[in-house]
């Protein structure tokens, strides 16, 4: 996420393209549908060269991320707990 943000500063589409495939790849390991589907968002966006609400799009993005951590976190917590997830 940290490439998207870089290359959205500088305004470099054609990297904000990149990075938002690669992180697509990411995302979608964990099956996490509107992350997924904002980093589709983001990545159209690249690819046409309108990065112009694509800090809005980020932002969503980075919301859905954090809970997709959450929960994680919690998986793994009640994993090691021994505890049903």
């Amino acid at each position: 996420m940290k490439e998207i943000q870089l290359a959205l500063q500088e305004q470099d589409a054609e990297r904000v393209r990149r990075a938002a495939h690669r992180l697509k790849g990411s995302v979608g390991s964990f099956y996490a549908g509107r992350a997924t589907g904002l980093v589709e968002e983001l990545e159209a966006m690249a690819g046409e060269d309108d990065l112009k609400n694509a800090d809005v799009v980020m932002d969503r993005l980075a919301k859905e991320v954090a809970a997709v951590l959450v929960e994680l976190r919690s998986f793994t917590t009640s994993m090691q707990g021994g505890g049903d997830p």
